[in-house]
């Protein structure tokens, strides 16, 4: 996966970060995420909504069907027959290989999806999320990257609480982080943690919860 690729997906995703209403904490959005009325964005699985139903094999089928209808109406000709198979995969099954398969399809240069549905654009990051829920450590790199070019790029005098996907960002690059025995001397405290969801989201607290400790600390050492 190249930094180009990886680039062009965060630039895009920073750019639209103030019109998808990501007030993604909101337990009423995600009571209905979780009792299958809606489908969260890209954006919000990032900020650790549930996927659909709570389920990743449920969201993976409704995010091919409505991708396979768009495909049909943007694509009459077949030309992207590739990005076509690889969704038709991903409903036949919720596996590793259908989400990578459709994140590389939607990486095909000649495909233009400026015209397309959020859905669509956001495609390649919420493939990656797939990825590493069902077992791709690799995946974890270009979710971290999405995320931490997002945070930076936000507007931070707009964001209802504009660290949430620092600490998140921090939270992917550190899980990543774990799994390299050189950088922690015991096992990572995380690391008994079952779910991916649960650990990033206890990670991403954690850091939240100590940089909060260390603020009367910095404001005393400054004064």
């Amino acid at each position: 996966m190249s930094q180009e690729s990886i680039g062009t997906e965060t630039r895009a995703l920073a750019s639209r970060l103030p019109d998808t209403a990501l007030s993604p904490t909101s337990a009423a959005l995600r009571e209905r995420i979780l009792h299958g009325y809606l489908l969260p964005t890209a954006e919000q699985l990032l900020y650790g909504l549930p996927f659909m139903g709570g389920d990743v094999g449920r969201d993976m089928r409704t995010f091919a069907g409505t991708l396979l209808r768009e495909i049909d109406a943007k694509d009459p000709s077949g030309t992207h027959a590739e990005l076509r198979s690889a969704c038709r995969a991903m409903l036949e099954s919720e596996s590793l290989e259908a989400a990578q398969a459709t994140a590389e399809a939607l990486r095909d240069p000649e495909l233009d999806l400026g015209g397309w549905s959020l859905d669509a654009r956001s495609g390649k990051l919420r493939c990656w999320l797939y990825s590493v829920h069902l077992g791709d450590k690799h995946s974890i790199i270009p979710v971290a990257v999405t995320a931490t070019a997002m945070a930076y790029q936000q507007d931070w005098s707009a964001a209802e609480d504009p660290g949430a996907l620092v600490w998140r960002a921090l939270g992917w690059l550190t899980l990543y982080a774990g799994d390299i025995p050189e950088l922690f001397h015991d096992a990572a405290p995380f690391a008994d943690i079952e779910s991916v969801s649960d650990r990033i989201a206890s990670i991403s607290e954690e850091y939240r919860s100590r940089v909060s400790a260390s603020m009367p600390h910095a404001g005393a050492a400054a004064a």
